[in-house]
């Protein structure tokens, strides 16, 4: 009979482990953004002038002080609807869903697959686990599974980035595109007077995207939660490898697998990315929602 266990003692070390430090090492506090009410007044001009960037910053700037996971889940559980926005990738077969227990239940197998994939040899991994999966293991197939649900987020990402392209929105296709690049999060304040780059606006407190672009303290939480969506991989390989290079006396890929799944490092910062993809999709699809407004009115008015 088979056994729905995936077995991973015949996947081989072939990587060295390289230390890094968890993103709450990593990131430090951020300040509360302090603007003067001389900037929170705009004329209708200026409203109309920046209406080609309306992402929605977070109504509570303090989501990422104090305790980094703490806070994040307790956004991510208040913050959490029955379904939130659904993006479809671009074959537009499969919706994606941002149910806080679907993501955490494709999270745990996701990491699971990162881990082995990461200790072990990744190639040599995923035939393995196409191969289970063909031989009706379910854990395989739950696998397989978690892996294409975080691809698919992936891909709703990719598709926001490409439809901002279509419509020219430069600034915010720059800054995806800095903050993809960028090997640390967006966690540096500068404290004067400079021109927000995504809304033209003048600011005294501005995050810091990447040296030639800045943008206000109170687009910070979308920053670090779009930071954080498109290094999710690569954070988590890390963190596998910072664990792993503890448990080096362990003989079996086996063994430290099993104990990585069962820290508590393993899930630590699951409702930390539940809350970085919810914030990201739900600022962007209002944003491509206003924009779409803006150029149907632009045409109707050239029209006349």
């Amino acid at each position: 009979m088979k056994s729905n266990t995936l077995s991973r003692t015949n996947v081989s070390v072939n990587k060295s482990s390289t230390g890094s430090n968890t993103l709450s090492n990593e990131i430090k506090k951020k300040s509360k953004p302090n603007h003067s009410k001389a900037h929170t007044k705009k004329s209708t001009e200026q409203k109309s002038a920046s209406a080609s960037v309306c992402i929605e910053p977070t109504p509570d700037p303090d989501c990422l002080d104090e305790q980094m996971c703490d806070e994040f889940g307790s956004s991510a559980q208040s913050n959490t609807k029955d379904q939130l926005q659904s993006e479809k990738d671009k074959g537009g077969a499969r919706v994606v869903e941002l149910e806080i227990d679907t993501f955490r239940a494709h999270f745990h197998k996701y990491i699971e697959f990162i881990a082995c994939k990461t200790i072990g040899d990744h190639g040599t991994y995923l035939k393995h686990l196409q191969k289970e999966k063909k031989n009706n293991n379910t854990a395989a197939a739950a696998q397989i599974e978690a892996i294409s649900y975080f691809e698919c987020l992936a891909n709703t990402l990719r598709s926001i980035e490409e439809k901002l392209e279509m419509i020219a929105n430069n600034q915010i296709v720059y800054m995806i595109t800095a903050l993809r690049n960028s090997p640390t999060p967006p966690i540096t304040l500068k404290n004067y007077w400079c021109v927000c780059r995504l809304t033209g606006m003048p600011s005294n407190e501005l995050t810091e995207v990447s040296a030639n672009f800045k943008v206000d303290a109170k687009f910070g939480p979308l920053t670090m939660a779009l930071w954080l969506c498109l290094h999710l991989e690569v954070m988590e390989q890390n963190r596998v490898e910072t664990f792993t290079a503890n448990h080096t006396k362990q003989s079996f890929i086996s063994e430290i697998i099993e104990s990585y799944l069962k820290s508590d490092t393993a899930m630590s910062m699951c409702d930390v990315y539940h809350w970085a993809f919810e914030k990201t999709f739900g600022s962007f699809d209002k944003t491509l929602q206003t924009l779409t407004e803006v150029i149907k009115r632009a045409k109707d008015i050239q029209s006349i």
